[in-house]
């Protein structure tokens, strides 16, 4: 059994060759050039390849994500179905989203786009249900926060008119809503009620 050393290889991408391997074959799993192997493997001789040689695997062009989209680098012992768990995004999502992508064949340093998805909040107490970003994450019962802010689903007892009630929560003091935050009324189960988003 030859005993072949691990190259330094960019962004510690390699292949293990094994039997019946060309890099032809290899251009077609990873999705890159033949030339592009090549050079990335001057010391290989690629009429000559033997079972456990190390190829280096070049990583692919930067992907450009479009911009409702987050770039992410693949890295080791990722699949798609932890990146949409990381992610808190279906998997059916993020597979949608990277339509050149082989799951079942990812390869290190290869770029994924992780779309911004809205995920749908359902209130079994308040029965109401809404969108908000995917990302956030829930701290307690209709309760969730994230990087970009939060929101909460409350009741409250008072004897003022729904749009006073809706105003003094926004606006209060301790301003957890922002500066300007938006008040829309809606109803809910044929009941009045409104929904207040943050200001940014």
């Amino acid at each position: 059994m030859n005993d072949y050393s691990y190259p330094i290889c960019p962004g510690g991408n390699f292949h293990v060759v094994k039997a019946g391997d060309t890099f032809y074959k290899l251009s077609k799993m990873y999705n890159i050039s033949v030339d592009a192997i090549i050079k990335a493997n001057p010391e290989i001789n690629p009429n000559m390849l033997m079972a456990g040689q190390i190829v280096c695997i070049p990583i692919a062009p930067k992907k450009e994500c479009p911009n409702d989209a987050i770039p992410y680098m693949i890295k080791k012992d990722d699949t798609l179905y932890l990146i949409a768990k990381k992610n808190n995004i279906p998997l059916s999502v993020l597979i949608k989203s990277n339509p050149n992508i082989n799951p079942n064949n990812l390869t290190i340093g290869e770029i994924l786009c992780i779309p911004k998805y809205w995920a749908t909040h359902k209130s079994q107490l308040y029965k109401v249900s809404f969108k908000y970003p995917w990302e956030w994450e829930k701290v307690e019962e209709d309760y969730y926060e994230g990087p970009s802010g939060y929101f909460v689903v409350s009741a409250i007892n008072s004897n003022l008119p729904l749009n006073e009630i809706c105003k003094e929560e926004a606006y209060q003091d301790l301003k957890p809503y922002g500066s300007s935050p938006t008040i829309t009324e809606l109803k809910v189960d044929d009941q009045n009620a409104c929904l207040i988003m943050p200001s940014k």
